[in-house]
């Protein structure tokens, strides 16, 4: 293999994976321009609440706005932003804020201590923030917030000091519900959701903090996650907050439109060794990554692909010369572990599964040409509702010829066994599956994963 095949020179890479806006545009990384949306934000409510699918861009756009809000990067502007849309349009805002970012997936804790980790995050991100701007902050600013316990007091004191500077702050909060989603998968612990969303819980009295400093230093929010029902019970007590996530006018601004994919494939395919037109590309990726449509007033007009798997599909053209594989980046992974029991010994039987049927995914109405295995034994769908299991088994999986895919499941787990059954006229289906056994503190972990079939 020569490596040379592969260096293009003065060929933006793409930003796969990829979250810090100033990299992507320092190192001239492909970038699709979502700035046209920053003067809507500032025309919408002060107060803004966002929810998307995982990897749609939302950290990234996050970081494209600290950036452009934050004081310490006045003098990068023109570098950051001076070709795109708001270099030429900017707004009387930018670079007139102190930003504080959040980022509560990178906090680490089980379910029953996630306070410590609340609290031991936002200590070293007010601290650094006092460090930034300590030359626009009183003097005692960052000694003072060292003596105060705990995320909820910390923020009080911080939004306080810079009120006191006439600081005005813009707050960032990125998997705002990171917590309450660990919580809500524990069926055990349901009440605790309840506990910390409502009354007096410390989620709840955190953004109680947060309504509280908007009267004061914190002119600005911008808070996304990936599901709104959390977003529902706190924003009771945080109720001036607007939730912008099924707005027509911001359908577009996360994610890549069909316009914005074609012109990326368009670019590429002029300096790198296209084997399909663009058009053909765009037919193998629409099955996969399209048909997002987040408000009710654009359906039928505007649908959005996954921006994440667009730059996964065209990263491994470019290497290859044909479609990946595997149209999805990676497995699914499922981890199911018991915390504790009244008896430690105790073994309990789980079974994990997934159910494929026409009607509720991409999946053929007509299953006749479906094939069902279990390792290397294989049923063709005749609608019998036959069934076929196997004890240890590697993979249990099915092929889908019409849509060109094999689904599978695999599994890490004790006494495993894994098995497959279809469905009969009324009811077409079929089922991926394995049992085991689990004990306390025991892991058993299920793989989901879809490739294009041979």
């Amino acid at each position: 293999m020569d490596p040379m095949e592969y260096i293009v020179p003065n060929r933006k890479r793409l930003p796969y994976g990829m979250m810090n806006f100033a990299v992507i545009r320092r190192e001239d990384y492909y970038y699709v321009d979502k700035t046209r949306f920053i003067p809507m934000i500032e025309q919408a409510d002060r107060f803004f609440f966002f929810i998307r699918p995982r990897r749609f861009g939302k950290s990234l756009t996050l970081n494209v706005l600290q950036h452009y809000y934050d004081v310490r990067t006045r003098d990068k502007f023109n570098d950051l932003f001076g070709d795109l849309y708001i270099g030429k349009h900017p707004t009387a805002n930018r670079n007139s804020y102190l930003v504080l970012y959040l980022n509560f997936s990178g906090i680490t804790g089980e379910l029953n201590d996630y306070r410590k980790g609340l609290d031991a995050h936002c200590s070293i991100t007010f601290m650094n923030f006092c460090k930034i701007y300590a030359d626009l902050l009183p003097p005692e600013t960052l000694e003072e917030l060292r003596q105060v316990n705990g995320a909820v007091e910390q923020l009080d004191y911080l939004y306080q000091a810079c009120e006191r500077a006439g600081q005005k702050m813009y707050l960032f909060i990125d998997e705002y519900d990171h917590f309450t989603n660990a919580i809500l998968s524990d069926a055990k612990s349901l009440h605790r959701y309840t506990d910390e969303t409502h009354g007096e819980g410390y989620l709840r009295a955190f953004f109680n903090k947060v309504k509280a400093g908007t009267y004061s230093s914190i002119e600005r929010c911008f808070i996304t996650g990936v599901s709104p029902v959390t977003m529902d019970d706190l924003t009771s007590g945080f109720n001036i907050g607007t939730n912008y996530s099924l707005t027509p006018q911001f359908n577009q601004m996360m994610g890549f439109t069909e316009e914005e994919v074609r012109e990326m494939l368009t670019y590429y395919s002029t300096n790198s060794p296209f084997r399909h037109t663009v058009d053909e590309l765009i037919e193998i990726m629409k099955p996969w990554y399209d048909n997002y449509c987040f408000a009710q007033d654009c359906y039928g007009e505007t649908t959005m692909y996954n921006s994440n798997m667009v730059l996964y599909f065209v990263k491994n053209y470019i290497i290859r010369g044909k479609a990946p594989q595997n149209m999805i980046e990676s497995n699914i992974r499922i981890d199911r572990n018991i915390l504790s029991m009244s008896d430690p010994d105790a073994d309990v039987t789980i079974n994990e599964y997934m159910v494929g049927c026409y009607g509720t995914t991409e999946y053929t109405e007509d299953m006749s040409s479906l094939t069902l295995g279990v390792d290397g034994q294989a049923i063709p769908y005749e609608y019998k509702c036959r069934e076929a299991s196997a004890p240890g088994a590697g993979k249990v999986w099915c092929k889908l010829p019409p849509i060109e895919t094999l689904v599978s499941l695999t599994c890490e787990g004790r006494d495993k066994t894994g098995y497959v059954k279809e469905g009969y006229a009324f009811s077409p289906m079929f089922t991926l599956s394995y049992t085991g056994k689990l004990q306390q503190k025991e892991v058993f972990t299920t793989w989901l994963n879809l490739r294009k079939a041979d």
